[in-house]
């Protein structure tokens, strides 16, 4: 079988010979690295040439079926896949920067509480360091830099006190600081959580709706005709088919945005433990080395309680359990204490 192309962007006319012993090795005349170029892009974008046979295939297909076809031979199958996962990434990112943020608002007061400054200013951070490396005999550091480290020198054989007094003061204090917020800590988020909450349980479809969402969105793509492709039921017409869907699109846009609504009063609260969490930390670690059996206990179930409840609080089913926790915020908060 012989086919003569001509090539109107090169300016060039192509014979294209294939046998039907060797099918896939078409011989091509003149086989320049131009007009093979062209000829390979042609042969990534199927859509560009039909056969016969696939031409009478869309046509016979079945109305619902056949905007199927037409992606599938477009390549754009796997458009609803990646669109769902950019959505997933686009909520999460927002969520893990939050998160990180809170880490790092965490360590930050910790420091400043250990070296007893108000700023983290290099010479603020400097004057404290270099005054406790003097008392433990180490050479002063002239600059900071991000490459610095502030215990050069400090090797494990150096005699150092095993229980720094003033050190485990500090990190008491500070908790026992934190504490008296305890009560109103993050309590307007919680409220707003479940008030949110209590919308879905007064109307369930928009909770259907937002599992819905996708499975709507690709059939409203689908509608050719006045048969539903998702369920194949017959319509009055096509427009009133699309009403229809984009109803219960918009709905569900609305369940997305109360969705999104929760997750970000979730993660307000999520920043909030992540701060608890560091303060627990030394005083869990102080209480190891100089309380009794039963404190270290005690705090290591509550480190692990607020662990369990950030994790719930970064899905909407994990809310929904938290409903009581949560709601019981207004009047005494639980949401940090040990439940």
């Amino acid at each position: 079988m012989r086919l003569q192309v001509y090539l109107t962007e090169l300016d060039k006319s192509v014979t294209i010979t294939r046998k039907i012993s060797t099918p896939k090795k078409p011989k091509i005349e003149p086989a320049d690295d131009d007009v093979m170029a062209a000829l390979a892009e042609v042969a990534d974008h199927p859509e560009i040439a039909l056969s016969r046979r696939e031409i009478l295939r869309f046509i016979l297909v079945e109305p619902t079926k056949r905007s199927e076809e037409i992606q599938t031979i477009l390549k754009l199958d796997e458009i609803g896949q990646t669109r769902s996962t950019l959505n997933t990434s686009q909520n999460r990112l927002p969520r893990d920067l939050n998160a990180a943020k809170a880490a790092v608002d965490s360590s930050r007061t910790a420091l400043q509480t250990h070296l007893q400054i108000a700023t983290l200013r290099s010479g603020d951070v400097l004057a404290a360091v270099n005054q406790r490396r003097a008392l433990l005999g180490l050479a002063e550091i002239a600059e900071m830099t991000a490459d610095t480290k502030l215990d050069a020198g400090l090797s494990s054989a150096a005699k150092i006190p095993e229980f720094n007094k003033r050190s485990a003061l500090r990190d008491l204090g500070a908790l026992s600081d934190a504490a008296r917020g305890f009560p109103t800590l993050a309590a307007g988020e919680a409220r707003a959580i479940a008030a949110d909450l209590g919308r879905l349980e007064d109307d369930p479809s928009l909770l259907a709706a937002l599992q819905r969402h996708t499975l709507i969105e690709k059939g409203l793509d689908l509608v050719d005709g006045a048969e539903c492709p998702l369920c194949d039921t017959e319509w009055e017409d096509e427009q009133h088919l699309r009403n229809h869907l984009t109803a219960k699109l918009l709905k569900s846009e609305e369940a997305r945005t109360l969705q999104q609504r929760l997750l970000d009063k979730g993660a307000a609260i999520s920043r909030e433990i992540v701060r608890v969490t560091g303060l627990l930390a030394p005083v869990h670690k102080l209480s190891e080395a100089q309380g009794s059996e039963d404190f270290p206990r005690l705090l290591s179930r509550w480190r692990a309680d607020l662990g369990e409840l950030k994790d719930k609080l970064a899905t909407v089913d994990g809310l929904m359990v938290l409903k009581d926790r949560l709601t019981s915020a207004g009047a005494r908060c639980r949401n940090f204490e040990l439940v």
